[in-house]
């Protein structure tokens, strides 16, 4: 059974989306939208928050195409996982994130917030399912979903060029 509290991470080209759960792994909550920049800051503030939560386990979004296929954006967030475990101690795992940010757009209109507002939301927003969706699969199953990144090979990554 997976204990403690779960990070979950929606990567972006511009912007990461940052969401946790409480320790006792109840609910969902949304923690920060994180600027993506040039000199790789960001993956420190990544691991920051993750320290600050003291998490045990990040989960990240692992866009796949709905082929099912890998694509530039997975490349992306299996570099950026590999950046982060460089960083932190948590295990990370990387989860199918398809349509997270249409929920979360989804979601975010029947909350009643206009569509402009909802670039400096959307990323945590999604992040915040993508925990929901661990949390559920952990009361169900009792193990987290996707696959742990230490499971990535290069050959992987490879496909996903």
């Amino acid at each position: 059974m997976v204990v403690g509290v779960i990070v979950g991470i929606d990567v972006g080209k511009a912007r990461i989306g940052v969401a946790r759960c409480d320790p006792d792994g109840i609910m969902a909550v949304p923690v920060a939208t994180v600027r993506v920049d040039q000199w790789g800051s960001h993956v420190d503030e990544v691991a920051e928050l993750i320290e600050a939560a003291r998490a045990a386990h990040v989960v990240i979004g692992m866009p796949r195409r709905l082929s099912g296929q890998l694509g530039e954006a997975a490349t992306m967030a299996l570099d950026f996982a590999r950046e982060l475990a460089a960083v932190t101690h948590a295990d990370i795992t990387m989860v199918d994130e398809r349509m997270t940010s249409v929920s979360a757009h989804r979601d975010l209109r029947s909350a009643g917030l206009s569509s402009r507002h909802h670039r400096a939301v959307v990323d945590q927003q999604a992040a915040v399912i993508m925990v929901e969706h661990t949390l559920d699969t952990v009361r169900r199953t009792g193990s987290l979903p996707g696959t742990a990144l230490s499971e990535w090979s290069d050959t992987s990554q490879e496909e996903a060029r």
